[in-house]
């Protein structure tokens, strides 16, 4: 205790106790903990209004993961996965069915793409969630965390919150406009993703350098590479961070990811042709070559699609499915999809 005193004897004259803010900071520099604290970034809305996102450095998150004792412990780990290399073993009893994410068929893929074939690096590959949350009766003051968790957890564990870790906190951005706000649609959803830009930021960057991020797991010196693996969100949400329409009519396509029309929507296993990054870039190709006003309005409308920069999109954000990106990367989620 006495090291948190400027002097003197600790009793009943408080003066001499550290003041709050240095306290804490003395506790942080003796952790080690500076870069778990947010930095606050202000971005500018089409509207003019300002917005503030909390933004959470990656590589200090995944650290931070990595290195917790109490989480890298063997029960945690998906079995049938090798932690370092990132292999499956396909003898294991625990992957002779789909169960894991890494028995999925995009996984070996995404090793080979990002860590190559003589399995120098780590796999760290994030799934990550996005889900506006209400704090108060009417909404005015809700919040979309982006979280995080690491695809080599097993599903007990991912199910378990200390196994998260915040990106960012994406605030209310209609906050204050009336019910009668006549923004666009499509501008709502561009100042989402200018948002997203923002989170992921610091993801880009770490892929930019191409470093990965040195580190020492359960005894061993690695260097992890990073990618995201998939998605997970409500479907209002996941529409949002792939520029789909949210209406609630006879879409051209109501489906977020794939070419079925309204009338499939009740096949149980319809056979989906699936959107690519090309095509999109195809479609955007299309509007800028159109000198019709009614056509270049009508270039979207084809695909149920606002026509934005997508954040996800962005070349250093490494996404496992490099065909299709993100839009193949956001399964739907059980609650509704079941209900419905």
């Amino acid at each position: 205790m006495s090291n948190y005193l400027k002097g003197g004897k600790l009793g009943g004259d408080n003066s001499n106790l550290m003041t709050r803010k240095k306290f804490i900071t003395t506790v942080e520099k003796t952790f080690q903990t500076e870069g778990l604290k947010p930095t606050h970034e202000n971005i500018i809305l089409s509207d003019g209004s300002h917005a503030t996102i909390a933004i959470f450095d990656i590589e200090y998150m995944i650290l931070s993961l990595l290195t917790d004792d109490h989480l890298m412990k063997d029960d945690n780990i998906a079995e049938g996965y090798d932690l370092f290399t990132g292999k499956t073993d396909n003898n294991h009893p625990h992957n002779q069915n789909y169960g894991e994410s890494h028995t999925g068929d995009t996984w070996e893929p995404a090793v080979k793409k990002f860590c190559g074939n003589d399995w120098k690096y780590m796999p760290v590959s994030l799934i990550v969630s996005g889900d506006k949350t209400y704090t108060d009766l009417h909404g005015a003051l809700s919040v979309t965390p982006v979280m995080f968790t690491l695809k080599l957890f097993n599903t007990a564990s991912r199910n378990n919150p200390a196994f998260w870790r915040p990106l960012a906190y994406i605030p209310n951005l209609s906050h204050g406009k009336a019910k009668s706000d006549k923004t666009k649609p499509q501008t709502k959803v561009q100042d989402e993703h200018h948002c997203l830009a923002l989170v992921f930021k610091s993801l880009c960057e770490l892929n930019k350098s191409q470093r990965g991020i040195k580190m020492r797991v359960k005894g061993k010196f690695v260097t992890g590479k990073v990618w995201i693996y998939f998605f997970i969100g409500d479907t209002a949400g996941n529409n949002t961070w792939l520029g789909h329409y949210n209406g609630s009519g006879k879409l051209r396509r109501p489906y977020r990811d794939c070419h079925c029309n309204f009338g499939k929507m009740s096949h149980p296993n319809p056979q989906c042709t699936y959107l690519t990054l090309n095509e999109m870039k195809v479609t955007k190709f299309m509007k800028t070559n159109t000198n019709s006003k009614k056509d270049k309005d009508t270039v979207f409308q084809e695909i149920s699609k606002h026509d934005i920069r997508n954040a996800l999109t962005e070349p250093d954000l490494l996404l496992s499915d490099e065909i299709h990106g993100a839009y193949r990367m956001m399964p739907p989620e059980l609650l509704h999809v079941s209900g419905s």
